[in-house]
């Protein structure tokens, strides 16, 4: 798990300018099935993103400057989806879905599992990892960001879902209202990580 509230963990982070490593971040924003790191370079003062380390980015992370120029990627892969994250990112077009909170229980330390972006084949697959992490973490309580129609697929046991009525395709689209919905949202807990064990 990787803390973002109250503190954003520390994680290794590395200019996509001038290559300067880091460890400290401004903040993070979320970006359909993306969770990103917003850093202002120390070396070369270049503002930049980078994917947080979650499922097959865990050690292979995007990294591009807010404009778009220069990017990082680390494998064909990577670089096919780091030009999809970055279209979203800059574009003009803004889709701004229903979100909709179905709320089960309250606990004060909750992880985010975040699926916006996800077929069902990788959905089936997250069902496993969110099942294994309810079993062995009854403290911690499970909120799921899930496409609407896919809500009904998720386990008994958790504690929220945040249900965004969005379609696969759509949630390649610039989502400017995701970020501010899941960042209102923190007040009302004592700390919230991210699960990193996710398939995007």
């Amino acid at each position: 798990m990787i803390e973002i509230f109250p503190k954003l963990e520390k994680l290794a982070y590395k200019c996509p300018a001038c290559g300067c490593q880091l460890s400290d971040a401004n903040s993070i924003y979320f970006q359909g099935q993306f969770i990103l790191a917003e850093i202002d370079c120390t070396c070369c003062d270049e503002a930049y993103f980078q994917t947080l380390p979650i499922g097959k980015l865990a050690d292979s992370p995007i990294s591009f400057l807010r404009n778009g120029q220069r990017a990082k990627y680390s494998s064909s892969i990577d670089s096919l989806e780091g030009k999809q994250l970055i279209k979203s990112i800059l574009s003009e077009e803004i889709f701004i879905p229903e979100i909709s909170l179905i709320q089960y229980k309250i606990l004060p330390k909750v992880v985010i599992f975040n699926c916006v972006g996800n077929n069902k084949t990788n959905l089936v697959e997250n069902i496993k990892s969110i099942q294994h992490f309810l079993n062995t973490n009854e403290s911690i309580g499970v909120i799921l960001i899930v496409p609407n129609n896919y809500k009904w697929l998720f386990p008994e046991g958790i504690a929220e879902i945040w249900s965004v009525h969005i379609s696969v395709e759509e949630s390649g689209k610039r989502l400017t209202n995701l970020d501010n919905f899941v960042k209102s949202q923190f007040s009302r807990f004592e700390t919230i990580f991210v699960s990193e064990k996710v398939n995007i």
